[in-house]
Protein backbone atom coordinates (compact mmCIF):
# COMPACT_ATOMS: atom_id res chain seq x y z
CA UNK A 1 0.00 0.00 0.00
CA UNK A 2 0.73 3.61 -0.21
CA UNK A 3 -0.13 6.98 1.49
CA UNK A 4 -3.32 8.40 -0.34
CA UNK A 5 -2.91 11.13 -2.96
CA UNK A 6 -2.00 14.57 -1.57
CA UNK A 7 -4.30 17.21 -0.36
CA UNK A 8 -6.46 14.18 1.19
CA UNK A 9 -6.70 13.34 4.73
CA UNK A 10 -3.96 10.91 5.98
CA UNK A 11 -6.05 8.05 6.88
CA UNK A 12 -6.05 6.71 3.38
CA UNK A 13 -3.70 4.06 1.67
CA UNK A 14 -3.60 2.92 -1.86
CA UNK A 15 -3.44 -0.26 -3.18
CA UNK A 16 -3.93 0.41 -7.03
CA UNK A 17 -6.98 2.41 -7.96
CA UNK A 18 -8.58 0.80 -4.18
CA UNK A 19 -8.55 3.28 -1.42
CA UNK A 20 -8.79 1.81 2.12
CA UNK A 21 -9.98 4.56 4.46
CA UNK A 22 -9.82 4.36 8.21
CA UNK A 23 -12.19 5.66 10.53
CA UNK A 24 -11.78 6.05 14.95
CA UNK A 25 -13.22 3.83 16.65
CA UNK A 26 -11.83 2.04 20.21
CA UNK A 27 -14.06 -0.91 20.03
CA UNK A 28 -14.35 -2.09 16.36
CA UNK A 29 -15.08 -5.91 16.19
CA UNK A 30 -13.56 -8.42 14.62
CA UNK A 31 -14.72 -8.44 10.38
CA UNK A 32 -14.51 -12.38 10.88
CA UNK A 33 -18.63 -13.54 10.42
CA UNK A 34 -19.67 -9.92 9.57
CA UNK A 35 -21.20 -9.61 5.86
CA UNK A 36 -17.81 -9.08 5.12
CA UNK A 37 -15.34 -11.34 6.19
CA UNK A 38 -11.58 -11.09 5.27
CA UNK A 39 -9.94 -9.44 2.51
CA UNK A 40 -6.97 -11.49 0.70
CA UNK A 41 -3.71 -9.77 -0.43
CA UNK A 42 -1.07 -11.64 -2.74
CA UNK A 43 2.52 -11.38 -2.29
CA UNK A 44 5.67 -12.88 -4.43
CA UNK A 45 6.77 -14.41 -1.79
CA UNK A 46 4.38 -15.88 0.62
CA UNK A 47 6.97 -17.67 3.37
CA UNK A 48 8.99 -14.65 3.68
CA UNK A 49 6.14 -12.12 4.19
CA UNK A 50 4.50 -14.56 6.65
CA UNK A 51 8.07 -14.63 8.53
CA UNK A 52 7.94 -10.52 8.36
CA UNK A 53 4.53 -10.76 10.06
CA UNK A 54 5.41 -13.26 12.84
CA UNK A 55 8.61 -11.31 13.70
CA UNK A 56 6.31 -8.14 13.75
CA UNK A 57 4.24 -10.13 16.57
CA UNK A 58 1.04 -9.95 14.49
CA UNK A 59 -1.41 -13.30 14.64
CA UNK A 60 -1.06 -15.57 12.38
CA UNK A 61 -3.94 -17.89 12.45
CA UNK A 62 -3.34 -20.19 9.46
CA UNK A 63 0.59 -21.03 8.81
CA UNK A 64 1.44 -21.40 5.28
CA UNK A 65 -0.26 -24.21 3.64
CA UNK A 66 -0.97 -25.65 -0.35
CA UNK A 67 -4.29 -24.98 -1.07
CA UNK A 68 -5.29 -28.01 -3.16
CA UNK A 69 -7.92 -26.35 -4.53
CA UNK A 70 -6.26 -23.01 -5.77
CA UNK A 71 -2.82 -24.85 -5.94
CA UNK A 72 -1.77 -21.73 -4.52
CA UNK A 73 0.12 -21.24 -0.82
CA UNK A 74 -2.12 -19.07 1.45
CA UNK A 75 -1.85 -18.89 4.66
CA UNK A 76 -4.68 -16.12 7.32
CA UNK A 77 -3.31 -13.43 10.01
CA UNK A 78 -5.46 -11.01 11.69
CA UNK A 79 -4.41 -7.24 11.94
CA UNK A 80 -4.27 -5.63 15.25
CA UNK A 81 -7.77 -3.96 14.63
CA UNK A 82 -9.64 -8.01 14.26
CA UNK A 83 -9.29 -7.58 10.36
CA UNK A 84 -9.32 -11.44 8.92
CA UNK A 85 -6.97 -11.01 6.07
CA UNK A 86 -5.60 -14.37 3.78
CA UNK A 87 -2.40 -13.82 2.47
CA UNK A 88 -1.47 -15.48 -0.92
CA UNK A 89 1.02 -16.34 -2.93
CA UNK A 90 -0.69 -15.70 -6.69
CA UNK A 91 2.42 -14.24 -9.05
CA UNK A 92 -0.81 -13.43 -11.77
CA UNK A 93 -2.38 -10.84 -9.33
CA UNK A 94 0.29 -9.38 -6.79
CA UNK A 95 -1.32 -6.60 -4.38
CA UNK A 96 -4.85 -6.28 -3.03
CA UNK A 97 -6.88 -9.00 -4.97
CA UNK A 98 -10.12 -9.37 -3.51
CA UNK A 99 -12.99 -9.06 -1.05
CA UNK A 100 -14.42 -12.02 0.52
CA UNK A 101 -18.12 -11.29 1.53
CA UNK A 102 -20.54 -14.09 3.66
CA UNK A 103 -24.39 -14.78 2.87
CA UNK A 104 -26.81 -17.15 2.70
CA UNK A 105 -27.40 -17.47 -0.64
CA UNK A 106 -23.90 -16.67 -2.61
CA UNK A 107 -25.62 -16.83 -5.69
CA UNK A 108 -28.19 -13.96 -4.92
CA UNK A 109 -25.46 -11.83 -4.22
CA UNK A 110 -23.57 -11.97 -7.20
CA UNK A 111 -26.46 -11.72 -9.12
CA UNK A 112 -27.09 -8.44 -6.81
CA UNK A 113 -24.07 -6.75 -7.54
CA UNK A 114 -23.68 -7.64 -11.63
CA UNK A 115 -26.83 -6.42 -11.55
CA UNK A 116 -26.96 -2.67 -9.57
CA UNK A 117 -23.02 -2.32 -9.93
CA UNK A 118 -21.97 -3.54 -13.13
CA UNK A 119 -19.52 -5.89 -12.51
CA UNK A 120 -18.48 -9.12 -14.28
CA UNK A 121 -19.35 -12.35 -13.60
CA UNK A 122 -16.24 -14.16 -13.53
CA UNK A 123 -14.61 -17.88 -12.20
CA UNK A 124 -11.75 -17.36 -9.68
CA UNK A 125 -10.26 -20.37 -8.51
CA UNK A 126 -13.13 -22.27 -10.09
CA UNK A 127 -16.01 -20.43 -8.20
CA UNK A 128 -18.49 -17.65 -8.86
CA UNK A 129 -17.34 -14.04 -8.30
CA UNK A 130 -17.52 -10.51 -9.90
CA UNK A 131 -14.58 -8.57 -10.91
CA UNK A 132 -14.78 -4.87 -10.80
CA UNK A 133 -11.26 -3.38 -12.15
CA UNK A 134 -8.65 -5.33 -10.48
CA UNK A 135 -10.63 -6.18 -7.48
CA UNK A 136 -12.95 -9.43 -7.10
CA UNK A 137 -15.11 -9.97 -4.77
CA UNK A 138 -15.82 -13.25 -3.34
CA UNK A 139 -18.90 -14.56 -1.75
CA UNK A 140 -19.08 -17.26 0.67
CA UNK A 141 -22.08 -19.40 1.75
CA UNK A 142 -22.56 -18.71 5.78
CA UNK A 143 -24.96 -16.56 8.34
CA UNK A 144 -22.95 -13.27 9.26
CA UNK A 145 -24.31 -10.53 10.85
CA UNK A 146 -23.96 -6.65 8.95
CA UNK A 147 -21.28 -5.00 8.75
CA UNK A 148 -21.29 -1.74 10.43
CA UNK A 149 -18.82 -1.64 13.49
CA UNK A 150 -16.69 -4.23 12.41
CA UNK A 151 -13.38 -3.73 11.48
CA UNK A 152 -14.42 -3.48 8.07
CA UNK A 153 -17.22 -1.44 8.15
CA UNK A 154 -18.41 -0.98 4.72
CA UNK A 155 -17.44 -1.37 1.14
CA UNK A 156 -17.90 1.65 -1.06
CA UNK A 157 -18.00 2.46 -5.09
CA UNK A 158 -17.65 5.37 -7.18
CA UNK A 159 -20.69 6.36 -9.32
CA UNK A 160 -19.20 7.22 -13.12
CA UNK A 161 -22.45 9.08 -13.77
CA UNK A 162 -24.01 11.71 -11.46
CA UNK A 163 -24.23 10.48 -7.61
CA UNK A 164 -28.20 11.56 -7.48
CA UNK A 165 -29.19 10.39 -10.67
CA UNK A 166 -27.31 6.63 -9.78
CA UNK A 167 -28.92 7.04 -6.54
CA UNK A 168 -32.37 7.41 -8.28
CA UNK A 169 -31.91 4.52 -10.46
CA UNK A 170 -31.14 1.63 -7.74
CA UNK A 171 -34.07 3.38 -5.64
CA UNK A 172 -35.90 2.26 -8.93
CA UNK A 173 -34.71 -0.91 -8.46
CA UNK A 174 -35.68 -1.87 -5.13
CA UNK A 175 -31.97 -0.77 -3.34
CA UNK A 176 -32.96 1.19 0.11
CA UNK A 177 -30.61 4.21 1.44
CA UNK A 178 -29.74 4.65 4.68
CA UNK A 179 -28.22 8.13 3.66
CA UNK A 180 -29.13 10.27 0.40
CA UNK A 181 -26.58 12.15 -2.09
CA UNK A 182 -24.72 14.75 0.36
CA UNK A 183 -21.70 16.70 0.10
CA UNK A 184 -18.38 15.87 2.22
CA UNK A 185 -15.60 18.52 1.54
CA UNK A 186 -14.91 17.54 -2.16
CA UNK A 187 -16.94 15.09 -3.36
CA UNK A 188 -20.84 13.43 -2.36
CA UNK A 189 -21.31 10.45 -0.37
CA UNK A 190 -24.89 8.34 -0.05
CA UNK A 191 -24.93 4.86 1.93
CA UNK A 192 -27.07 2.08 0.66
CA UNK A 193 -27.81 -1.09 2.08
CA UNK A 194 -26.56 -4.14 -0.02
CA UNK A 195 -27.06 -7.81 0.13
CA UNK A 196 -26.92 -9.57 3.71
CA UNK A 197 -26.56 -6.36 5.75
CA UNK A 198 -23.49 -5.15 3.78
CA UNK A 199 -23.40 -1.28 4.78
CA UNK A 200 -22.06 0.23 0.74
CA UNK A 201 -20.67 3.83 0.20
CA UNK A 202 -21.49 5.02 -3.17
CA UNK A 203 -19.64 8.34 -4.46
CA UNK A 204 -18.58 10.71 -7.18
CA UNK A 205 -15.50 12.72 -6.96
Amino acid sequence: GKPGPEGEPNERLLFGKTRFIFLKTDHPLPSADGAADSLGISFPDINAKMKEFETAGIKIVTPVHMDAKRHLKVGFIVDPWGTKIEVLQDPAALGFQYAHMLAPDPEAVINWYVEKFGGERVKVFGSDAVKFGDVWILVGKGNSTPSAGHSIDHLGWRAATDLEAKAAELKAKGVKFSSDPHAVRDIKVSFLEGPADLKIELLTR
